[in-house]
């Protein structure tokens, strides 16, 4: 005859089974808890590579096709210096850039080309041009341009620059150009129309490039974020071409300017931050040229 289990037997398994799944458990629990620390550390990871990719984005453009004020050409267009107020244009250097400083954000102003810009290789036909169009547009909101002829900018009578529209480009688009052979891509009007109602006609080797925004770095709430901090950028057309509202870039703690600009020659950033779940990352970022 076989014995049962007796009562002591049941309740030493029980208390067997019950350790072995409070250890599952908890292993469970803490797997879970580990995994929602790393999600915010891969959440503010993410915004802050965001965030750089942005601002090398902005900062590689930072003074290209920017005039500064040197119509005799005896100024050095490319030392970092003070741009001045917003009615010193064209400023007097071409890297010129503002820092305001403020807490727990500074203010960063200077001017940048984010537009097409195209190089007249050759007169084609009567009235047509050959070019090496890099995204250069006929659209009224983006079709206005400099012209560089020479080394020189070109001027009207006053010593006023000259902003122009292209016309009747072919294709009417096209991409960054990244392999320049000396082969045109394009062909367009020789004769362009100034904002003044002139015309001009376009010469082999002149260079348009897109008039430059004035680009506005700068700290603000963000409403759909609960009016938390946000890094914001706001672009002024110089040609007053297009009209643009400020852009939430990033969510951040802080935004500060930790060098002096203009002696060093170029723009060191300490960014710190802000992922969804409030975790923060700190990063230290040189932006910016080092030529003097």
């Amino acid at each position: 005859m076989k014995r049962g289990i007796s009562l002591t037997e049941v309740l030493v398994s029980i208390a067997i089974s019950l350790v072995i799944l409070g250890v599952v458990l908890n292993t469970f629990l803490g797997a879970g808890r580990s995994a929602k620390e790393i999600k915010k550390v891969v959440d503010v990871k993410d915004y802050a590579k965001e965030g750089i990719a942005k601002l090398d984005w902005i900062f590689q453009r930072w003074g290209v096709g920017v005039p500064c004020d040197d119509p005799t050409g005896d100024n050095n267009c490319t030392a970092i210096r003070a741009c001045g107020g917003e009615d010193n244009y064209p400023p007097p250097s071409s890297l010129c850039i503002n820092v305001s400083r403020g807490d727990p954000c500074d203010t960063i102003q200077f001017y940048a080309s984010l537009g097409g810009m195209g190089f007249v290789t050759r007169i084609y036909g009567v009235n047509k041009v050959a070019v090496l169009s890099c995204r250069l547009e006929t659209r009224d909101n983006d079709n206005c341009y400099y012209i560089k002829r020479g080394g020189l900018w070109v001027r009207d009578e006053e010593d006023n620059l000259v902003i122009a529209s292209i016309s009747n480009l072919d294709p009417p688009r096209t991409l960054d150009c990244v392999d320049f052979d000396g082969r045109s891509n394009a062909t367009m009007d020789r004769e362009v129309e100034t904002q003044d109602d002139r015309t001009l006609e376009l010469e082999s080797g002149d260079l348009l490039i897109r008039v430059p925004y004035r680009i506005t770095l700068y700290c603000a709430p963000f409403r759909s974020d609960n009016n938390r901090l946000w890094l914001y950028m706001r672009i002024e057309d110089m040609a007053g071409c297009k009209r643009e509202h400020p852009q939430p870039l990033v969510p951040v703690e802080s935004f500060k300017v930790v060098n002096d600009p203009y002696t060093d020659g170029f723009v060191r950033l300490r960014i710190t931050f802000r992922g969804a779940d409030g975790n923060t990352l700190t990063i230290e970022r040189i932006f910016g040229r080092l030529t003097r």
